[in-house]
């Protein structure tokens, strides 16, 4: 999953990663411990040419970023914009809960697998986003103009602020680019917004395919929503979704008000997203930053054996042997299935929708797939 969300409070911003960063050098950054790594890296090509590409984050040049300086001359690039311009944007790339079950149970190579394919896919869908990205230019923004690339921070987490197994990446976007007349402006956005499921959808079947270079005997099954999942990992992946439920809670209740106010009425779609966006603020619990990494893991393995998930039943979802489904097929046939779900989800649907639906077809691990691997930065 992707979400795009727009940063206007970049004092809050600042703190967050900066604090990230600090907590790393200190050795204490227990959001981040699979592979010893910093908490966050500079990438992009504006990364590069600004020279923090592959460095962690540092609170004066971040400082500098957001107000569209360079991070390292202090030069001012941007002109200053108002106090509520949006400054940077946070992408959110959200593993298959399964996924993020499986590597916090398991542990050893199967969880630093599992997270060197999520940081890859992840990686992959930012260079295609990065090629695709735009300026304006113009009265009132009307001139399209080509980028030279973004500068961007990649921070991973481990756990959903209910401290369930969440594998997650928040990517901190700098709007700060350069357009083909060699001019400093702000990115244009639109596109990222309207392709923001597709975007997820080439994630997700990045990752499948990633996971299958790592783990080939791993099966996935289709789940609601037109997404995949790990084959048997249903009852784990329900058991630890506990921020799920609560958001799901409360979403029901702002509905259930929303109808007695407007009865026989049916809820637009947008007020639809308004409610379940104040379900997911109204439900957000603070970060916990105290527990360390065993001690959470030996809780989530300690609650699945309270539920009658052992061991043994993890294995038979490790070693493929819980059930499968193909998640390939001829190009004729997904082209075709993309279609009629579509038709039958929406009346009416973009490129991008087209995209989503048939980057969930393809790039599916456990075997072969005769429809071909989604690509990425292409």
């Amino acid at each position: 999953m992707l979400r795009v969300n727009p940063i206007r409070n970049h004092v809050e911003a600042l703190d967050y990663y900066a604090t990230l960063s600090e907590e790393a050098r200190l050795g204490r950054a227990v959001d981040d411990y699979y592979l010893g790594e910093g908490v966050g890296e500079w990438e992009g090509k504006l990364a590069e040419e600004f020279g923090i590409a592959g460095k962690e984050v540092d609170r004066v040049h971040l400082e500098r970023l957001f107000d569209g300086r360079h991070p390292i001359s202090g030069e001012q690039l941007r002109c200053h914009q108002h106090s509520r311009a949006v400054s940077a944007f946070d992408l959110t790339f959200s593993a298959p809960k399964s996924v993020s079950v499986l590597a916090a149970l398991y542990g050893g190579w199967v969880e630093r697998a599992l997270v060197e394919a999520h940081d890859a896919a992840v990686k992959a869908v930012l260079r295609t986003i990065e090629s695709q990205t735009y300026t304006r230019a113009g009265k009132g923004g009307l001139v399209r103009m080509e980028s030279a690339g973004l500068a961007y921070l990649l921070v991973r987490h481990r756990t959903s602020r209910s401290l369930d197994p969440q594998l997650h990446h928040h990517v901190l976007v700098l709007n700060l680019t350069r357009g083909g007349d060699g001019k400093w402006r702000t990115v244009d956005a639109r596109t990222w917004y309207k392709a923001q499921r597709a975007y997820g959808a080439m994630y997700r079947a990045a990752l499948r395919r990633e996971v299958a270079k790592r783990m080939p005997g791993l099966q996935w099954r289709w789940n609601r929503g037109n997404t995949a999942e790990i084959a048997g990992m249903e009852e784990f992946n329900a058991l630890f979704s506990s921020r799920v439920r609560q958001v799901e809670a409360r979403f029901g209740e702002l509905v259930a008000r929303w109808e007695e106010e407007h009865p026989g009425e049916e809820m637009p779609e947008k007020v639809r997203a308004r409610k379940m966006e104040q379900a997911v603020l109204e439900t957000r619990p603070p970060k916990d930053r105290a527990r360390k990494p065993e001690e959470l893991r030996e809780q989530w393995r300690k609650v699945a054996l309270e539920h009658g998930l052992d061991g043994r039943r993890l294995r038979l979802a490790f070693e493929g042997k819980a059930g499968r489904e193909e998640l390939g097929g001829e190009p004729e046939e997904i082209a075709k299935e993309a279609v009629e779900i579509l038709q039958a989800e929406q009346s009416a649907w973009s490129r991008a929708d087209l995209m989503r639906v048939i980057g969930e077809r393809l790039g599916a691990g456990g075997g072969d797939t005769k429809g071909g691997q989604a690509s990425c930065g292409k």
